[in-house]
């Protein structure tokens, strides 16, 4: 970035990058100064937390333009004045390190910033206007990539900050493959009897169905297990076959019976679909147990079939190729808990999809062992490895700008945590971890709902906007929510925002995780 110097009462102003500082109530950051960052002085000189009025290059003055080059590679920042770099190429700062207060990841933040003290007056260039709104003559210097206009040449190896500069994800706009080949979501209106669902995109090998309008049960089908073969999601039972539920996968959606709990006359339906590999499964023999294995290597996701020991510790495996950071358990041939394992809460821990209780210690679950890039170690409980049991596992890691399963602490105020992903969600689903009992809940951008309530669109994001209101919970069997409960959240370009301070989302001190599944990369995504 160039920031140009217009003028300046102070006897000694600055120009520099500021650490993320912490957020006021409505989402407001407070007020940063140059000891909470990393700065340049008209007089020369570098200040910081550590290092306050130490010598670095030139002074400057009003009609000076200041160069920064930041370096998250090296962690390090440099300082060009008109042009020319300063301390002879030595850097200002080598060990540069972000806050992160107020934000719900580990990746480091800065605001480019300057001294805004009264009567102070600057002008920052990212690339859009080298006159600096007619102050200077254009400079016409563009970044390698031949993006921005600059005053004065790029530095070797610096970007112009903007999103056409970050690299393109696996999943998306400029690559052989879209989010939306992976995931969708579409709605639909039963009829009692039979129909095929399109619009899809893709034949779907994981299908997850829930009335919108009436309280049938959450529905759960894969092409590993065969269409007709239902598990529910918020109860107990065993795996059950349903010869008029889901009856095939098709090229473009599903095909279904008269089966009400998948297509009840007059019922609004919702359907998840995420893709496998079209069915084709093959043996995986690493583990003490051998799976059967569907594996999609660009989404990093597998539906892994076994038979549970139950007597010793033994290990599976699941095919992706990656460290499963979450992994969704459901016992076939008998009834039982649906287990969640997610990173976030560890490996010694776990969460029931049927149930809204907090994370359940459990070290027999996983024998307190986190999976690796090939295998899941399953304890001696009934949790995931009950003796002869036929079980499913649903596996998966993040994906940058596709997937991300992650955690964020609440802080009980209308203003809540932000969440960045890295894309604009698709689908999101949040469970309270610690802290206090709380249901599932699923929001997807096909149900939005905006203030104003519920309005039983029928697939259209329309009328939908923020803040997303449409609610479903895996653990019940209830309807869409309305607005009028607090169930208020952004969806962003680059993540999720939570606006409410209820205990649902956002509990102060509690920790909720997350699981998203994305509909644009932020580098494609529009500003919402």
């Amino acid at each position: 970035a160039e920031c140009r110097l217009n003028a300046f009462t102070n006897g000694s102003t600055w120009i520099g990058v500021v650490r993320d500082v912490p957020k006021l109530a409505g989402g407001l950051f407070v007020c940063a100064t140059r000891s909470n960052g990393y700065a340049f002085k008209t007089d020369g000189n570098k200040t910081t937390t550590d290092n306050n009025g130490s010598s670095y290059g030139n002074s400057y003055t009003a009609g000076d333009i200041i160069g920064i080059a930041l370096d998250l590679d090296n962690n390090q920042i440099f300082f060009y004045k008109n042009g020319t770099i300063q301390n002879s190429g030595t850097a200002a700062f080598t060990s540069i390190t972000a806050l992160n207060q107020g934000v719900a990841d580990t990746s480091q933040h800065f605001v480019f910033g300057a001294d805004t003290d009264p009567g102070n007056n600057f002008t920052f260039n990212f690339g859009a206007d080298s006159t600096f709104h007619g102050y200077e003559t254009a400079g016409g210097n563009s970044d390698a990539n031949g993006i921005g206009d600059f005053a004065y040449p790029v530095p070797t190896g610096y970007l112009a900050l903007c999103t056409e500069n970050l690299p393109n994800p696996t999943i998306g706009p400029n690559s052989g493959t879209q989010a939306t080949d992976h995931f969708n979501t579409v709605l639909y209106t039963g009829n009692g009897s039979t129909q095929s669902i399109t619009g899809v995109g893709f034949q779907p090998d994981l299908l997850w169905i829930k009335a919108r309008t009436s309280t049938d049960y959450h529905g759960l089908f894969d092409s590993s297990r065969g269409s007709t073969k239902r598990l529910f999601v918020n109860e107990t039972d065993a795996e059950s076959t349903q010869s008029a539920g889901v009856t095939s996968f098709d090229s473009d959606g599903f095909s279904l019976g008269s089966n009400l709990g998948q297509n009840r006359n007059t019922a609004t339906f919702v359907a998840w679909n995420w893709k496998g590999n079209g069915g084709t499964t093959s043996s995986d023999g690493n583990g003490d147990i051998t799976s059967t294995v569907q594996v999609n290597s660009l989404a990093k996701s597998s539906i892994v079939l076994y038979t549970g020991f139950g007597e010793s510790v033994k290990t599976v495996g699941h095919g992706i190729g990656a460290v499963p950071e979450t992994i969704w358990f459901f016992p076939r041939s008998s009834s039982g808990n649906r287990h969640v394992y997610h990173h976030k809460i560890g490996n010694g821990k776990a969460l029931y999809f049927n149930e809204n209780n907090t994370e359940q210690t459990d070290g027999n679950f996983l024998n307190n062992t986190t999976p690796t890039s090939s295998l899941i170690t399953l304890g001696t409980s009934s949790a995931a490895n009950p003796e002869s049991v036929t079980m499913v596992a649903y596996c998966y890691t993040g994906v940058e700008g596709f997937s991300q399963f992650g955690s964020y602490v609440g802080n009980g105020a209308n203003s809540g945590p932000y969440v960045y992903t890295g894309f604009k969600p698709a689908w999101l689903m949040i469970k309270c971890s610690s802290g206090h009992a709380e249901s599932w809940h699923i929001w997807d951008n096909k149900r939005m709902v905006p203030d104003g309530g519920f309005t039983g669109d029928t697939g259209t994001r329309g009328g939908g906007g923020n803040p997303n209101q449409a609610a479903l919970s895996p653990d019940t069997d209830g309807q869409d929510t309305s607005a009028s409960t607090p169930y208020n959240i952004d969806f962003l370009s680059q993540g999720f925002k939570i606006r409410e301070d209820h205990d649902l989302l956002n509990g102060s001190g509690d920790t909720y995780v997350y699981w998203a599944f994305a509909e644009l990369p932020f580098k494609f995504s529009n500003a919402e």
